[in-house]
């Protein structure tokens, strides 16, 4: 049998796909290897930015803590400013100051335990009075006081009155208008009217500083540096050791763990060629951390602080290795990874599934939802829209709404709303302001029927807090509102139609009491008190009831000018009998000159009668309560405090709401309807005012009524108050 030969050219077919064999059966393990190369690249990149974010986090928080303690130490080193002003002001009015007098004046500073280690008056001694001037101290008992002998013709600011004399680096009668330290700052002080600091200088081998602050004769206008040169009778000095000053605020700005030194750069108006050194805390050892520089003004100069923080400042020791966390956990999850991409592709088509039965389910859930609810974009075109909705504005399908604007929508709505202009302009302020939240608040719609809806909305911001739209919601409230109509109807009527019978029981009961229909027995006049009380009691519930279903019908309020102190005159005059009755003292505290209050006075008298009885039922027997007053910003606030059995915290939040009494085992509170500070908040807020509320169980309460101050009314004679 012949064999064929074979082809020229052909080759071994199984030969021939084995390189593609080969290749297909490595993907997998290529697939795996990159994406382990790719995750591994990842986790120890976000290692290392971990790891420096951290240590941005370090620097960071070490700034911001230098600034707040720079500014802390700025703060209690102005005190010093103060210090001197002090010292100044006892001589304003009077050139002269004795010994005797300065000392005593000396030792009251020191007992206010003020910061500076010396005390110091330097007067100016003219080239004519020289004389005069150093017998006057020697006849003080500065027998050996002898003035640094003067240039010719010329004025001297000697070392006169120093609480202790060992106090400053110079004799007795020398001029320190020839110390350039001191000459400086006194020219700075005399011509510009302010405290101004030396420049730092070593005394008794101490790094100190002194604050000189002018002193002019009384009487005389300081305005121009001129003025204030022919004025000027002294200087008030006050010397501090920088070490012991710094030593407080320093400790106070907890700066324990922080190295600070203090630099003095000279005058702000003419800095200085070198910086002098004033205060270097203990020097941190550790290598590293972080360094910030910050400056304040003390006295006209320039002092620089510079800060130095240990490593990691700020920073726990879990942030501190949080990347060494972050690595592990990124090769857990790489190891994970690297086998879950097999099972990725498969899983990811059941995925999008439930994405879109998800949005289907979200998509039905927003069409039957009995709401109106829109949805614009930053131009304020309609992105999406539910059937609710479009039926509320007359329109048939929600789709023809997608991609008008809110223009248009609001042109659509003007003819239904009974006050268009209203709507189209509350509306725009709404965009207007891309932050705002709006709370429920009603529109009432008339045609094609009368329809009232609530209307909510909200700003709609994506992950990093960009404005991307807005959502509205539209509730139907109609038959709500018909209810509550009709409920305040009910109350009102039966409250006036209890009233009148109520009237005539309580009448009856007087006369009776009175003895008008024949002698009554003790125990009648008891049984017959009882009835009197309680009826009184009912009289303050329906009257309490009418006040608040007037409030919500809507209440005007006639805002004048009223004068604080006779009101309060007259809410005496009808409580004070209640009080002595049951051995309470009433206190009053409105300064004469209050400025007149903005409110309505009937009004701003039910509310302090209201709290005033509030404080008279929650207070024991022999306690305290005061009326106070007093100005606050632009506006009175009006304070009614009792020593009673005060508030529980579980209360404070429900305290002004309709019929909620405290309950209290120390005193019960009869005639309490609950209605009283409800009526008090709504009243005021009515005026434009606002009422607070603190108290502490078993210590008193305090209520503040704040309203504006009337800027246009007439002034009224102020009056006292009889408490």
């Amino acid at each position: 049998m012949e064999i064929p030969a074979q082809e020229t050219g052909s080759t071994n077919p199984a030969r021939r796909d084995t390189p593609r064999r080969v290749r297909r059966s490595r993907l997998p393990y290529f697939i795996a290897g990159a994406t382990l190369t790719m995750l591994l690249a990842m986790t120890i990149g976000t290692a290392i930015i971990v790891r420096t974010i951290v240590a941005t986090q370090s620097d960071d928080r070490f700034e911001a803590f230098s600034a707040r303690a720079s500014n802390s130490i700025a703060a209690e080193l102005r005190a010093a400013g103060l210090e001197a002003d002090e010292v100044s002001g006892v001589l304003v009015g009077s050139p002269e100051i004795t010994a005797d007098a300065f000392t005593e004046f000396a030792s009251t500073l020191r007992d206010q335990e003020i910061l500076a280690q010396t005390i110091g008056f330097v007067p100016l001694v003219k080239a004519d009075g020289a004389d005069e001037f150093e017998a006057s101290l020697r006849s003080q008992g500065f027998t050996a006081y002898i003035l640094e002998p003067s240039i010719q013709g010329a004025d001297q600011f000697p070392v006169a009155f120093i609480d202790p004399p060992e106090g400053i680096p110079a004799d007795f009668g020398d001029d320190l208008s020839r110390d350039p330290i001191f000459a400086q700052a006194m020219d700075e002080a005399r011509d510009t009217g302010r405290t101004s600091a030396t420049a730092p200088f070593i005394n008794s081998g101490v790094t100190s500083f002194a604050m000189l602050d002018p002193i002019y004769r009384s009487g005389q206008r300081v305005q121009s540096i001129d003025q204030r040169r022919g004025a000027l009778i002294g200087f008030g000095l006050m010397i501090y050791e920088t070490d012991q000053l710094m030593a407080g605020p320093i400790a106070r700005a907890d700066l324990s763990e922080i190295q600070i030194s203090v630099t003095d750069l000279g005058p702000i108006s003419a800095p200085a060629t070198a910086a002098l050194g004033l205060f270097v805390s203990p020097v941190i050892t550790e290598d590293g951390g972080s360094r910030a520089v910050t400056s304040i003004e003390v006295g006209g100069r320039e002092w620089r602080f510079d800060l130095k923080s240990p490593p990691w400042f700020g920073v726990s020791a879990l942030e501190r290795n949080v990347w060494i966390i972050v690595l592990g956990a990124g090769l857990a999850i790489t190891t994970i990874a690297t086998g879950a991409s097999y099972s990725l592709a498969s899983s990811r088509q059941n995925a999008r599934s439930d994405l879109r039965l998800m949005s289907t389910q979200l998509s039905v859930f927003l069409e039957s939802a009995l709401e109106g609810i829109l949805l614009v974009d930053p131009e304020r075109r309609v992105v999406w829209t539910n059937q609710a909705f479009a039926n509320a504005f007359g329109y048939a399908d929600s789709g023809s709404l997608v991609g008008l604007t809110s223009p248009e929508l609001e042109n659509s709505a003007e003819a239904s709303v009974s006050d268009s202009g209203e709507l189209v302009s509350r509306i725009r302020d709404i965009y207007a302001d891309e932050a705002l939240t709006v709370p429920a608040e009603d529109i009432a719609f008339t045609d094609p029927s009368p329809v009232t809806y609530s209307r909510t909305s909200v700003p709609v911001t994506d992950e990093e807090g960009n404005y991307r739209g807005r959502l509205w919601v539209y509730r139907d409230v109609t038959g709500e509102r018909a209810a509550e109509q009709a409920k305040g109807v009910f109350v009102s009527m039966v409250s006036h139609e209890l009233r009148t019978p109520l009237t005539s029981v309580i009448g009856f009961l007087e006369l009776v009491i009175s003895g008008a229909a024949g002698p009554i027995t003790s125990e009648s006049e008891r049984l017959l008190g009882m009835a009197r009380r309680s009826s009184d009691r009912l009289k303050r519930l329906v009257n309490d009831i009418l006040d608040i279903s007037r409030l919500e019908g809507g209440v005007r309020v006639d805002l004048t000018a009223v004068p604080l102190v006779p009101l309060i005159s007259e809410l005496l005059d009808n409580v004070r009998g209640e009080f002595d009755s049951r051995n309470l003292t009433l206190q009053v505290n409105v300064p004469p000159g209050l400025p007149e209050i903005y409110a309505d006075s009937s009004r701003l008298f039910q509310v302090l009668m209201n709290l005033t009885t509030n404080a008279y039922r929650y207070t024991p027997e022999g306690g305290k309560v005061m009326i106070s007053a007093r100005e606050r910003d632009d506006m009175i606030e009006i304070s009614v405090t009792d020593t009673g059995v005060g508030i529980p915290d579980e209360d404070k939040d429900r305290i002004f709401e309709r019929f909620v009494r405290v309950e209290s085992t120390a005193r019960k509170s009869p005639g309490s309807t609950g209605l009283g500070l409800a009526i008090a908040k709504s009243l005021t807020e009515l005026q434009g005012g606002i009422i607070e509320m603190t108290s502490e169980l078993e210590v008193g309460t305090t209520f503040r009524v704040l309203l504006k101050q009337a800027t246009a009314a007439e002034s009224t004679p102020p009056s006292r108050i009889a408490a």
